[in-house]
Order: structure tokens, then C-alpha cells, then sequence
């Protein structure tokens, strides 16, 4: 049986899709024979409408959801010889509704985990609390309860709940889609600082291109049964779309342009519908990347990693 508190050596474990399929009982093919790896460390982004199976995807990796035929593997080993209860405490898992014990305070929901676990309720007491600094959340809050807090904080109580039992997998769908446009952004900023400091290895799941652009080392763009129409860094989506599929998803060429570009000292910014940049487009390739035309950069020249 694998061990879902086994370290390795000490580094994020890449999550591997082989071949699964997921059909429903009512004959809906959810997910059609799929195969993709989420880099160890990075930020996977499954992009697509709803309807496209990345939720279901999503929910393959913490056994919420079974596949049909096919398996998931966390750092080699497949998540079913795991006890699902075991599996789901050392992953962490973060959705638009953070699902907060209405009845415990802040401090107490984000040590749950690790009390389950065994941790003392000190120590896990004493780690929320880090933990509330590590994602922006002022220490005043700790004795609150969930309904005195606003939409964005109890968002980051979820995310620090996630971290709570130090989880080097975290699972994330749309976890900013139920707050306001200002706290989402900046949300998803924090959360690109925090995946950089932390290198946990992140599946997150959205419907918006302009959030995949923002936070994906690597995106993939899901069409219906989570078929596969082009994958890789947000730069390609823009140099090289797949197919007219993919140009009109994201915007390019349309009069509703929901990812657009535009000429400034030189040199390409790309701007969502809001005409907020998501970065600029280097047209020259990195020096260990040949093979890249292009890559994104953000507003202020800190290049993206890759």
C-alpha cells in the first residue's frame, strides 16, 4: 500500500494521469482516456469550460472521484492502494467554497488536519499561527469565527487549512471564483509567491484564461471529455495557438478579445479584457530554451520560471 506521508528525498512529487477515462452512470464520458504529468513543483493549470472535465481531473488525485479504467500516481506510486482518508489528509485541497467549520474559530480550523493527525493542539495551534502569516492573514484574526470574516480572508484561512499538515501535493478548483475582482487578484498574486516559496506541486483548475495566464507554469487547455487541445507555457497559447479552437478561446483575433497584446516602448504587453497586464512577451528565446520562441515576462521584468 503506498504511504502518503513518505518524503522521498524531500522534494515535490510530479501527479501522473495514465490513460484514465471516467464515464458516469448515466453514460456521460467525463474524462476520455487521458494521459498528462503535473510537474513536481510547478503550477498545472486546467483550463476549460465547464463540462470539460477538469474538475473531475482534479478530483481523480485525492480519490474523491474514481476512474473508469486507467490510473493516478503521485510520485510513481497510484493513489488507489491508498486508504482515501490517508491520502486526503496529506493532500491538500482548496475550492471556491473554503468549507470552513462554521463553529470553530480561525486558529482551530487550520490546525484540523494536523489535530487529526496527532499533532498536540498546542503545537498545531502554534503552527496555524505561522501559517496565518504565511498567507497574509493578520494574526488579530486567529479567535474569529468564519462568518466574521470577509469572502478573501476566509479564502486564505482555506489555503493556510491546506498547508496545515505540510502536503507537498495542493489541489486547488477555482478557489477564487466566488470573490470580488480587487481580492481576487490579489489572492492570485499571493498565491504565485507562495507556490515560488514553498515549490509545492499545484493542480488548479479555472475556466479563466486571464487567471491560467497569471499563475500557470504549465497550462492545459481542456476541451469536452478532457480531451487534450494544447498544453504548455502561457507564452505558447500566444505565439503558437493549436488551432482556431484555441485562438478563440483565449481571445486572439476576436472583437470580444478576452487576452489581447499591445505595443509599448517596443516591446509586447499582454492585457486581459480589464486591460490589466498579465506580462510581457519577449520575442527573444531564453538561453537554456532554444526551442522556445517566446516567453512571458511580468510587468515589472521578473521573468516567469518555466
Amino acid at each position: 500500500m503506498t504511504d502518503p506521508t513518505r518524503t522521498g528525498d524531500g522534494g515535490s512529487p510530479a501527479i501522473e494521469f495514465r490513460g484514465v477515462s471516467k464515464t458516469f452512470p448515466d453514460g456521460t464520458r467525463a474524462v476520455d482516456h487521458l494521459s498528462l504529468t503535473a510537474a513536481a513543483g510547478a503550477m498545472t493549470v486546467l483550463l476549460g469550460l465547464s463540462g470539460s472535465g477538469k474538475t473531475t481531473l482534479l478530483r481523480m488525485v485525492n480519490r474523491l472521484a474514481a476512474p473508469t479504467s486507467g490510473s493516478v500516481l503521485i510520485d510513481g506510486d497510484d493513489v488507489s492502494g491508498t486508504n482515501p482518508v490517508q491520502l486526503r489528509r496529506h493532500i491538500g485541497y482548496v475550492m471556491q467554497d473554503p468549507g470552513l467549520l462554521p463553529h470553530r474559530r480561525v486558529i482551530d480550523n487550520i490546525a484540523t488536519v494536523p489535530r487529526l493527525l496527532g499533532r498536540h493542539r498546542d503545537a498545531a495551534r502554534a503552527d496555524a499561527l505561522d501559517l496565518m502569516d504565511t498567507v497574509g492573514l493578520d494574526r488579530d484574526l486567529a479567535m474569529r469565527y468564519p462568518r466574521q470574516l470577509s469572502g478573501g480572508q476566509r479564502q486564505r484561512v482555506g489555503v493556510a487549512r491546506a498547508l496545515a499538515a505540510n502536503p507537498r501535493v495542493l489541489l486547488m478548483d477555482e478557489p477564487f471564483g466566488a470573490v470580488d475582482p480587487i481580492v481576487r487578484a490579489e489572492l492570485q498574486r499571493d498565491l504565485v509567491t507562495l507556490q515560488r516559496s514553498l515549490g509545492k506541486t499545484v493542480l488548479f483548475v479555472t475556466h479563466d484564461i486571464s487567471e491560467a495566464f497569471k499563475l500557470g507554469d504549465h497550462i492545459v487547455l481542456l476541451d469536452t471529455g478532457a480531451r487534450i487541445v494544447q498544453q504548455g507555457r502561457p507564452a505558447d497559447f500566444i505565439t503558437h495557438p493549436a488551432d482556431e479552437f484555441v485562438a478563440r478561446f483565449i481571445g486572439l483575433g476576436t472583437g470580444a478579445t478576452t487576452l489581447h497584446t499591445e505595443q509599448v516602448d517596443g516591446r509586447t504587453l499582454v492585457l486581459n479584457t480589464n486591460e490589466q497586464p498579465l506580462g510581457l512577451l519577449d520575442d527573444q528565446p531564453r538561453s537554456d530554451q532554444p526551442d522556445n520562441p517566446a516567453h512571458i515576462v511580468g510587468p515589472t521584468g521578473q521573468e516567469r520560471p518555466s
